[in-house]
């Protein structure tokens, strides 16, 4: 079981559905070139993030400065995946900032494409879902997700994930088109 520790996990080694070892760890400053690398990749790769790649300026000194400010918020937390020591994916939740919405947060998840369908994201959200319940403080787990994104969405439902609003038309992609936005909660308290 994870130990709440300001903004930390405890480190895990995992296995993938193919059997590769992970460790989930919560990165540190100083990884914060590793994690834009990891995160670069993922944006320019995948059509169900809000922010797309041209949008995405950090830099590898700012990647760290976010870092700290998770390590050192008591709910807040980051989770990154590795393979070798390598980042090959992130997950990042804050919590409301308000006494009203303290009480719950949403997260972000993504994986770096060579390592989709490898059950890497359940691991991170099982994590996720852990830490929350150990931190007396969070009570509500909140997440948007495309609704063309069935795969994800299917990984929320089985994590006890429920829908609980859409927002029609919420994103405009590239082409034009539009997709719904679900926002889905899940009670660990």
């Amino acid at each position: 079981m994870l130990k709440l520790s300001m903004g930390k996990i405890n480190d895990q080694i995992l296995k993938t559905k193919s059997g590769k070892q992970i460790s989930l760890t919560t990165p540190q400053p100083g990884e914060g070139a590793a994690l834009l690398e990891c995160v670069t990749k993922v944006m320019a790769t995948s059509e169900h993030l809000l922010t797309s790649a041209d949008e995405f300026k950090y830099t590898a000194e700012q990647e760290d400065n976010m870092l700290r400010t998770y390590l050192d918020h008591p709910d807040k937390v980051i989770i990154t995946p590795k393979i070798n020591g390598r980042i090959i994916g992130m997950m990042d939740f804050s919590a409301g900032n308000r006494k009203k919405n303290s009480h719950q947060g949403e997260f972000g998840m993504s994986v770096h494409p060579d390592f989709q369908g490898e059950g890497i994201g359940r691991h991170m959200l099982e994590a996720l879902i852990a830490w929350a319940q150990n931190n007396p403080r969070i009570e509500i787990l909140r997440l948007r997700v495309y609704s063309k994104n069935h795969r994800a969405h299917q990984l929320y439902c089985s994590c006890g994930f429920k829908e609980d609003g859409r927002e029609l038309q919420g994103v405009k992609l590239a082409d034009g088109s539009y997709d719904d936005v679900i926002c889905m909660a899940r009670i660990v308290r």
